[in-house]
């Protein structure tokens, strides 16, 4: 190109010489045309070296966005994302650092008016029980978890170990591998939560309200260890979990304790999305799900009742004096010839034999609107229970056999977000995070809960000991326990990771366990972080 303009020019200047020789040498057409050919040669040098500036030019700017890419790259080793984590360039190892930390203030009525039997004889002057149809309040710390997660040599090999300082001795909540080649078939094993209950799958760091329903928290087996396959089909739209475990489901609530038995539980959740991906805004956010749970359980504590103040109105374990069964049935009671009385069986709400779960819910989401609800049943059976006096060489070693007890219960938590955000199973996100300086003031959402839950077999579940109004003592069996409760509630989100949570929850009962008048209110407030 350039040679082309030189040889442009030196015609241009040829043919002006000729020019201006034939027509007697103008001075002053040769002066213009030495300019002008002056003016080409520096142009034809700029040109050149503008040529070498843009060369090295992108050269540059090559190098810098290598060396941009290489230090974003690096820099990507260690970051926060849903936990503090660390990993390998190739991303092939990763460990994430994550917890959560839940400080509590309750005002609640707490203690039971009349304790239920719970030995085989009774005191002359009954003693106060603490905080019996009183109000009390109490500071605590709810969680305090620490865990550990990640993958090795891949995402296809994650692991997690979960820790509770919160518990009176530090205790192991979660610990598990997995196997995750393919998204429709997924291994774990070790301890978790088995698949069972909406609500008690969900994360404490995103419930609703303060605490999860009566029946998530009553019904359902919190942690144990066992082998479960899950995975999602047809892009997501059903999801599927079922596994093998061991069943210690105790009164204490233990966690990886040895299973001393060869009868296991099985358990298994499905859960449908059919419109998931039917980009309407009004059917996309709406699910349903199906769960069960059946084993075989050896002789122990069975479900309990608390309310949702977390105060016990039906112990898991309690005893039948022989006094006390008296007139409740002769099949329940044998004569012990030795102290010449009648001996029961020694719990009533002991269980051994066949404990089956069965569960069904649904979740809509809509924008910042969300309705739940769920409904569980669980059958609990009392086969050959040992007797008071067992040990005795006068007693027949025949065991009790008692009616199974059986718990359903219910509940239904709407809830809106004020500010407009969106409502999802992993919680709110702030449009705006709290900083009040800047115009901020996070995220504001209201919520309601009623349930209910009751206890029921056509044998006795425990045996009311009381005082009429002579002071004399009476015994009542009690057949049939009902708890319904309406929860109000007021959470504000400070940003992704801090939220307040305020509850109200009134409790009523169908016996006169708690409180003078067969109710009771617990005031929550919560204080959230976690990371």
């Amino acid at each position: 190109m350039m040679a082309r303009c030189v040889f442009a020019a030196v015609m241009v200047f040829l043919i002006g010489v000729g020019t201006a020789c034939g027509q007697d040498k103008d001075a002053d057409r040769m002066e213009k045309i030495e300019k002008q050919i002056e003016s080409l040669t520096r142009e034809l040098e700029s040109m050149k070296s503008q040529g070498t500036i843009d060369k090295r030019i992108d050269e540059l700017r090559e190098r810098l966005l290598f060396d941009e890419a290489q230090m974003r790259k690096s820099g990507s080793n260690i970051g926060y994302k849903d936990g503090f984590y660390v990993r390998t360039d190739d991303e092939k190892f990763e460990i994430k650092l994550g917890g959560r930390v839940m400080a509590d203030w309750w005002m609640y009525e707490g203690g039971i008016v009349e304790p239920v039997a719970t030995a085989y004889t009774w005191p002359a002057v009954q003693p106060h029980v603490p905080g019996a149809g009183e109000m009390t309040d109490t500071f605590f710390i709810r969680r305090a978890y620490l865990d550990v997660s990640g993958h090795m040599w891949g995402k296809a090999h994650p692991f997690k170990i979960q820790m509770d300082f919160a518990a009176p001795t530090t205790e192991l909540k979660e610990a598990y591998m997995g196997l995750e080649y393919v998204p429709w078939m997924k291994f774990r094993m070790g301890m978790f939560k088995p698949p069972i209950g909406r609500e008690h799958l969900q994360s404490s760091r995103f419930i609703t309200l303060v605490e999860r329903s009566l029946i998530n928290d009553l019904l359902c087996q919190e942690y144990d260890s066992g082998v479960m396959v899950h995975g999602d089909l047809f892009d997501g739209m059903l999801n599927y979990a079922t596994g093998v475990f061991n069943g210690t489901y105790t009164t204490s609530w233990q966690r990886n304790v040895n299973d001393n038995n060869d009868a296991k539980d099985w358990v298994y959740r499905l859960v449908a999305k059919p419109f998931k991906d039917s980009k309407n805004q009004w059917l996309e956010g709406f699910e349903i799900g199906h769960d069960l749970m059946i084993g075989e359980q050896p002789a122990g504590g069975g479900i309990r009742g608390r309310t949702a103040g977390d105060i016990d109105y039906y112990p898991s374990n309690v005893a039948f004096p022989g006094a006390a069964v008296t007139g409740v049935g002769t099949q329940m009671r044998q004569w012990n010839p030795s102290s010449a009385s009648w001996w029961g069986p020694t719990a009533g709400a002991q269980v051994h034999g066949e404990r089956r779960i069965v569960g069904v819910d649904a979740a809509w989401y809509v924008g910042p609107f969300a309705l739940v609800g769920e409904y569980m049943n669980a059958r609990e059976h009392r086969d050959d229970l040992p007797i008071a006096g067992a040990t005795s060489r006068y007693v027949s070693p025949r065991a009790f056999s008692l009616a199974p007890i059986e718990h359903s219960g219910w509940y239904v938590t709407a809830s809106y977000v004020l500010t407009g955000e969106k409502k999802t199973d992993k919680g709110v996100t702030p449009n705006k995070d709290f900083e009040p300086m800047k115009g901020g003031w996070g995220a504001w959402e209201i919520a309601m809960r009623i349930e209910g839950i009751e206890h029921q077999s056509m044998d006795p579940i425990l045996v009311y000991n009381y005082r009429n109004d002579f002071g004399a003592r009476r015994t009542e069996p009690i057949y049939h326990l009902q708890d319904n409760a309406f929860t109000l509630g007021v959470n504000w989100y400070l940003n992704r990771n801090v939220a307040v949570k305020w509850n109200w929850v009134h409790d009523s009962f169908d016996e006169k366990l708690m409180a003078e008048d067969c109710d009771t209110d617990t005031f929550m407030t919560r204080f959230q972080i976690w990371w």
